[in-house]
């Protein structure tokens, strides 16, 4: 069994599936991140991968995140069950937005 995260256009970001823009852990990446193409902006993705006890992932970006992501689990035949976040208490997701702090100086 593993994670299934997809995109709110559908496409697939972590996963074992050769659509999956993620498939393995990162830990061997540098910083423990993978940079990810998306569009016009970039993930970075940071992933435990699927033969970790807990299987964590996170995917941060300089812009906003936004739209309806699906997190499911999968395993090598068939999905196994959907997970919500607000129906299912057994996956944590945690929204984070960090906006830009500016600084301007009188003179």
């Amino acid at each position: 069994m593993r994670f299934k995260v997809i995109d709110p256009q559908g496409q697939c970001i972590i996963g074992g599936g050769d659509e999956c823009l993620v498939k393995d852990n990162t830990l061997d990446k540098r910083g423990g991140l993978e940079s990810v193409p998306y569009g016009e902006q970039t993930f970075r993705v940071k992933y435990s991968g699927a033969d970790n006890t807990l299987e964590r992932f996170t995917i941060t970006s300089i812009d906003p995140i936004i739209g309806q992501w699906n997190v499911s689990l999968e395993s090598d035949d068939e999905f196994v069950q959907q997970a919500y976040a607000s129906e299912d208490p057994i996956v944590k997701i945690t929204y984070r937005y960090y906006s830009e702090t500016i600084t301007v100086k009188s003179q």
